[in-house]
């Protein structure tokens, strides 16, 4: 189950940062609200109907130009760290990816994959609007000889945000949420005598504002990476693939207390600040080779992953609540290494049969829990597994094709969800330095068609993962007497998710286009002996409908406009008996119905103008319950931006 989003897209969808057109994709679960506008730590991403944002928890890997850049501490994905003037397409490939692309691929992929251009080229993009919107970038690419050309890409842009508050809880603190990213994108590609090679290095600053004066944090990310790929002959090929990165972040975290009946006196205390420093490198290594006859082709490979991570957290609030000032920590290392083999069969004309497979062997070493009665020093712990993947595809007349796959995947607990604690405002999420792996047991069937000017896909997959982590109340010894409400992450659900897929592209001719696409998510809780309530629920943050299209028009001229629209139902962000007095009984966010708007036009052979308009109607919902420092924050509300694109060659 495969879609490609390509710039159109994203433009049709108005969107400021890739999260914004991704939500649109069948499939895919993300937070119903910009990532300018939330905390780092909650940009996860689900697939499949697994969930894992109301919790921080990532179940899909996400890559760029074949790296990944899910956080190495907390696996959640900066969104702005993905200039959209340097997206050539994004492809989406869902259903356990672990087999081949090893941890976080447990409900699907996504790789993003840039721009590259054989001519010297020169772009220029600048945009503004709504909120204080600014967005500046310059995109160069200059051939130094027959075989090297070398990219330039640097981008400045961010918002100063809308009001998430709801008008009850506004305080005197309160301030729209607002952001500022900076990005700095070199590589140097070669091409000549059977060799290719990339060398890339990336450059990300972040800062953001979220709802108060005193909820600030700020990110900053080097990433450098490496591929180099021999071909031997006209049928094999050997590559490697290297990456490193170092990753800070730094974060303050606040407590405020409310004044009953006055909300005008409620105040606000810097109650936390984190910083969380990683490092990462890893790569990969594959043999491929193109053989013929039934056997059509095969690949062999091994990859490497290693993460060393900390954070150090200076308190100023007591378990006592009284005014302090202490510092904890926490923090890890992990090692994944991984040997992996796929092969392609035809064994007829009409049906193709891939097969593919991982061993992989985890290290978790040199864990400290240093919180508040915490575990200290852990012991290292070692885990092997093996996880397989079958797909079939059978070729019907006509353009049509019928498919299935059966796969095992999993999601390896992050150094972030062993060894990192929060404990703001009354609410303690405590490390959990035990936690195992989770394991998804799934598969799919699927029909396919293809023809003049159109593609559609039906899918419907069913899967579970018996040892599911979710966020569950606990005790500890010196922040429970004192009344705060503390949970901890715990392999303790068995979860199913089953469900179908269904998208479609038209292009229906004389300029018009249409697109749409449809998920339908029944995942539920199957057991949980620390809840039992949430039994037979859906999961937590996975919406069980969500419709989306949209129809564009390209006019001989050269201008463009597009439209898109979503309907997502209501979400629930709480089990029934969620206990939190923060969050009292079930939660969730509204159903709502969202448009967008974008328009183009060519000022100059060499120039666009263009206008992107997103909630269309101004439409007005709660997006989350799961917003810090308030219980509730809405979308984003009517918001328009235009630009100037020039293209120079």
């Amino acid at each position: 189950s495969v879609s490609v989003v390509t710039p159109e897209d994203i433009a049709d969808n108005a969107a400021l940062n890739l999260d914004d057109a991704l939500r649109y994709e069948p499939g895919i679960d993300l937070l119903d609200y910009s990532s300018d506008s939330q905390h780092p730590t909650s940009n996860s991403i689900g697939m499949r109907g697994l969930g894992g944002g109301a919790q921080g928890i990532s179940r899909a890997l996400v890559m760029e130009d074949g790296v990944p850049i899910n956080d190495p501490f907390f696996g959640y994905i900066q969104w702005n760290r993905v200039p959209l003037d340097d997206i050539s397409h994004v492809e989406i490939v869902r259903g356990g990816g672990s087999p081949l692309w090893g941890n976080y691929a447990e409900g699907g992929v996504i790789n993003i994959v840039t721009q590259s251009y054989e001519t010297d080229r020169l772009s220029l993009d600048a945009a503004g609007g709504s909120y204080g919107f600014y967005r500046a970038s310059a995109d160069g690419f200059y051939r130094l000889d027959d075989q090297n050309v070398l990219e330039i890409f640097g981008e400045a842009g961010g918002t100063s945000g809308y009001q998430q508050v709801p008008v009850y809880e506004r305080a005197p603190f309160n301030v729209p949420s607002g952001s500022d990213a900076l990005n700095l994108h070199l590589r140097d590609s070669f091409e000549g005598d059977g060799l290719t090679a990339h060398f890339t290095l990336d450059l990300h600053g972040n800062h953001q504002r979220l709802e108060t004066l005193l909820d600030t944090n700020s990110q900053r990310n080097v990433v450098a990476s490496g591929d180099i790929a021999r071909q031997f002959g006209a049928n094999s090929s050997l590559a490697l693939t290297m990456f490193y990165g170092d990753s800070n972040f730094d974060t303050n975290n606040s407590t405020y207390f409310p004044v009953e009946g006055d909300v005008a006196s409620t105040t606000q205390s810097l109650n936390e600040i984190h910083h969380v420093r990683a490092h990462d490198f890893g790569g990969s290594l594959i043999w491929s080779q193109e053989t013929g006859g039934w056997l059509k082709n095969y690949m062999v490979g091994g990859d490497w992953h290693a993460i060393y991570g900390d954070d150090h957290t200076q308190h100023f609030v007591a378990p006592d609540f009284s005014a302090t000032n202490f510092n904890t920590m926490g923090g890890g290392d992990q090692l994944f290494l991984a040997g992996f083999a796929q092969a392609t069969l035809a064994p007829i004309e009409a049906l193709e049969i891939v097969a593919s497979g991982r061993f992989q062997y985890l290290r978790n070493s040199n864990g400290l829990d240093g919180s508040v009665g915490g575990l200290g020093a852990v012991p290292s712990n070692d885990v092997t597994s093996f996880v397989p993947r079958v797909n079939l595809r059978y070729a019907l007349p006509d353009g049509f094709a019928l498919r299935g796959a059966y796969y095992q995947s999993f999601r390896a607990p992050n150094i972030g969800d062993q060894f990192y604690t929060y404990a703001a405002g009354g609410f303690v999420q405590l490390p959990a330095p035990l936690l195992k792996p989770e394991r998804l047991n799934g598969g799919e069937a699927g029909f396919d068609f293809t023809g003049e000017g159109f593609r559609a896909q039906l899918t419907a997959y069913r899967t579970s993962i018996d040892n599911y982590i979710v966020a569950e109340a606990t005790t500890n010894p010196i922040y429970s007497p004192n009344g705060w409400y503390v949970v901890q992450n715990q392999n303790v659900a068995a979860v199913q998710a089953q469900g179908f897929e269904a998208e479609a592209n038209w292009d229906i001719g004389g300029g018009f286009a249409a697109n749409a696409a449809y998920t339908f998510a029944d995942s539920v809780v199957k057991k949980n002996p620390f809840d039992p309530q949430s039994v037979g629920q859906q999961i937590i943050d996975v919406p069980r409908n969500r419709v989306g299209g949209g129809l564009s028009y390209t006019a001989p001229g050269g201008w463009r406009i597009g439209t898109a629209a979503e309907f997502v139902s209501r979400t629930d962000w709480a089990s029934p008996d969620h206990t939190d007095p923060g969050y009292p009984g079930k939660i969730s966010a509204d159903p709502h119905f969202v448009m967008s708007l974008s328009a183009s036009y060519p000022v100059w052979r060499r120039a666009d103008a263009y206008v992107e308009i997103q909630n269309l109607t101004d439409t007005r919902y709660v997006a989350t319950s799961y917003s810090a420092p308030s219980p509730q924050a809405y979308g984003t509300p009517f918001e328009a931006f235009g630009g100037l694109r020039i293209r120079l060659e």
